[in-house]
């Protein structure tokens, strides 16, 4: 059930920087629950089956997802997207600090916590996603764990 999104994270690991946020927002998204309770998709591929068309733009997903809760009936917390957006490009990038966004979006809810992290705080994680616990720490001391909210 996770291989289609870990095999996509692990293409996207050294190919685009803000995918490096993305593990540990889905690990702080799980709290203390069981792995073996989640289905994990990979937001751009699901929609594009669901829609039939290749979109490569995951910022429609985040509008998807409430959609895809009205339709199909969720309960909160039965679907829920961890986005990363992407740092600014450049020239914008030479007039302001580096920092992307980040969501977690429940689709009944809507969006439950967001934040930004910087260029700097991925730029030294490691070649493997395992090695992105400070990114986890980071996250956690803004933030309290979402399996303590439901």
């Amino acid at each position: 059930e996770w291989l289609g999104f870990h095999m996509l994270n692990a293409y996207l690991w050294n190919w685009n920087l803000p995918a490096k946020m993305l593990t540990p927002l889905v690990v702080h998204t799980m709290g203390d629950r069981d792995p073996k309770d989640f289905l994990m998709l990979h937001s751009m591929l699901f929609f594009d089956a669901l829609i039939a068309n290749l979109r490569t733009d995951v910022l429609s997903s985040v509008k998807l997802v409430p959609e895809l809760g009205r339709v199909c009936g969720f309960d909160e917390g039965e679907c829920v997207l961890v986005w990363v957006g992407a740092f600014q490009s450049f020239p914008v990038s030479l007039f302001g600090s580096q920092t992307a966004p980040w969501k977690i979006v429940d689709s009944q809810v809507g969006v439950i916590e967001e934040g930004t992290f910087a260029q700097r705080d991925v730029e030294g994680t490691s070649a493997r996603p395992s090695d992105c616990d400070h990114l986890l720490k980071a996250v956690e001391a803004q933030l309290p764990l979402l399996s303590s909210n439901t």
